[in-house]
C-alpha cells in the first residue's frame, strides 16, 4: 500500500462517527477509493478540503473533501489554528466565476488541490461565466464573489456603474493567437511573413472573437487593426469552446479565429488549426497592455479583506507550485484532467506560459493601459479611472 492510500486509511479510520458527509463523499466511498487505489479527488471535487484539518494528509498530497457538522470541526484535535480569512476556523465558500477550459483555471485548481485555499480558510464553486455579456454583468448575474476578466472588461464595467477592481493579478499582457483552417493561403509567420503582413491580409475577412462583439477584447483587437490600416473586418462571436471555433473554420464561417492557451494548443495539436500570428510577438501593444486580473465588488472586497488576500495568496502558491520543475508530473496531470490536454509536448508547452503570470499588478504599466485605452476610444474620458479607482488593496 503506498503511503498515500495508507494516509487516507488512517484518516478515514479516525473521523468521528457522528461525521456528516455529503453523498458526494460517503465515508465508504472514501474507503472504496483505498482499496481500488483511485484518488478520492474523483468524487470529491467540490467539498471542504480537509488538508486544512489533517496536515498529515497535506503531507502525503492527499486531498480528502467532505463536509463536518460544525461541532465536529470545532473540536478536532488535529485542525490547524484558525485561518486568517475567518478567524475561526470555519471555512467560506467562495463562487468563482471562470471560462470553461482556460489556462488561467489551472494555478487556482492547484491551490484547491494542495490545500492552500482551505488554508486561508476558503473552499470555491466554479460558476460558468456567460458568454453573452461582459464580465461585471456576468458576475452579478450568476451571483458570484470573484470573477477573472481582461483589464478593458473590468475597467469599462468599473465606468458604466459596476463598483469592480482587480485584487490580484494573472497576465500582465495580452495572450492571443490568430488561427486559421489548416491549409490557408492567408500570411503567417509560421510562413516567414511578418506579423505586418498578417495583419494586413485580414483585411475583408471574418474574424471570430471569444468574447461578445463590442467586448473590451473585441474593441482593442479592431482598434490595433485600424492603427495599421485595417478597417475592413466582420466580427462575429464564436465563444471559447475548442470544437465551436474548430467547426466555424471548418464551415467557412469565419477565416480566423482567436484562440487563447489551452484552446491554441488545443486546435493545433488535433490540426484543426493552425496559428498565423502570436498576437504578443505582434502589433506591440499586444505587450504593453496589462491583461487581466481576478476581480471582485469593492463593497465585498472591503467587507471581506482577509479572504481577498488569502484567496490572491493561494493563486501565488499555485503559481509557484506550477514553476516548480520537481512538479512537473503533477502539472501535466492536472492539465490533462482539466483542459484535456494529454499530449506531452502540448503540455510541457502551455505549462512554460505561466512563467509570465504574477499576482502582482504594477502600478505604472497599468496607469499606462488605462491612458492608452483611454486615447483609443476603448474607455470613456470621464469618469478618467485611476490605479486605484480600480485596483483595490487591503492597506
Amino acid at each position: 500500500m503506498s503511503l498515500r492510500q495508507q494516509a487516507l486509511r488512517d484518516w478515514s479510520d479516525r473521523v468521528p462517527a457522528s461525521a456528516e458527509f455529503s453523498g458526494a463523499c460517503d465515508l465508504n466511498v472514501l474507503r472504496e477509493t483505498v482499496n481500488e487505489k483511485l484518488s478520492p479527488r474523483r468524487f470529491c471535487r467540490q467539498e471542504l478540503e480537509m488538508t486544512a484539518h489533517f496536515p498529515r494528509l497535506a503531507a502525503y498530497g492527499v486531498v480528502a473533501a467532505l463536509v463536518l457538522t460544525t461541532a465536529a470541526c470545532g473540536s478536532s484535535a488535529d485542525r490547524d489554528a484558525p485561518s486568517e480569512g475567518q478567524g475561526t476556523g470555519q471555512v467560506e465558500t467562495l463562487k468563482v466565476m471562470m471560462f470553461p477550459g482556460q489556462t488561467y483555471k489551472v494555478p487556482l485548481t492547484i491551490a484547491k488541490d494542495q490545500g492552500y485555499l482551505a488554508d486561508a480558510g476558503i473552499a470555491i464553486e466554479e460558476v460558468t461565466e456567460p458568454s453573452n455579456m461582459t464580465g461585471p454583468q456576468g458576475l452579478k448575474a450568476t451571483n458570484s464573489q470573484i470573477g477573472i476578466w481582461a483589464t478593458s472588461d473590468m475597467v469599462r464595467g468599473w465606468q458604466a456603474g459596476f463598483d469592480v477592481a482587480f485584487f490580484c493579478g494573472s497576465l500582465p499582457y495580452l495572450e492571443t493567437t490568430l488561427m486559421t483552417a489548416p491549409g490557408s493561403d492567408l500570411p503567417s509567420t509560421k510562413k516567414g511573413d511578418s506579423w505586418k503582413d498578417v495583419l494586413q491580409g485580414l483585411s475583408g475577412k471574418t474574424v471570430g472573437i471569444q468574447t461578445p462583439v463590442g467586448s473590451g477584447m473585441h474593441v482593442i483587437f479592431e482598434s490595433v487593426m485600424a492603427a495599421y490600416g485595417v478597417d475592413d473586418i466582420t466580427y462575429v462571436t464564436t465563444g471559447v469552446d475548442p470544437a465551436v471555433q474548430a467547426a466555424s473554420l471548418g464551415k467557412g464561417t469565419v477565416d480566423v479565429i482567436q484562440a487563447s492557451p489551452s484552446t491554441t494548443q488545443h486546435l493545433e495539436v488535433t490540426k484543426a488549426a493552425e496559428p498565423i500570428l502570436y498576437l504578443p510577438d505582434g502589433p506591440p501593444e499586444y505587450r504593453e497592455f496589462y491583461g487581466s486580473g481576478w476581480a471582485a465588488s469593492r463593497e465585498w472586497l472591503d467587507a471581506n479583506p482577509k479572504l481577498a488576500s488569502g484567496f490572491c495568496s493561494a493563486v501565488e502558491q499555485g503559481l509557484r507550485f506550477i514553476q516548480d520543475e520537481a512538479n512537473a508530473d503533477t502539472v501535466k496531470a492536472i492539465l490533462a484532467e482539466e483542459l484535456g490536454i494529454k499530449n506531452e509536448a502540448v503540455a510541457s508547452e502551455v505549462r512554460q506560459t505561466f512563467s509570465a503570470y504574477s499576482v502582482d499588478i504594477d502600478r505604472a504599466t497599468f496607469t499606462n493601459t488605462l491612458d492608452r485605452f483611454t486615447d483609443m476610444g476603448l474607455l470613456k474620458a470621464e469618469p478618467k479611472p485611476s490605479f486605484d479607482d480600480v485596483v483595490w488593496t487591503s492597506s
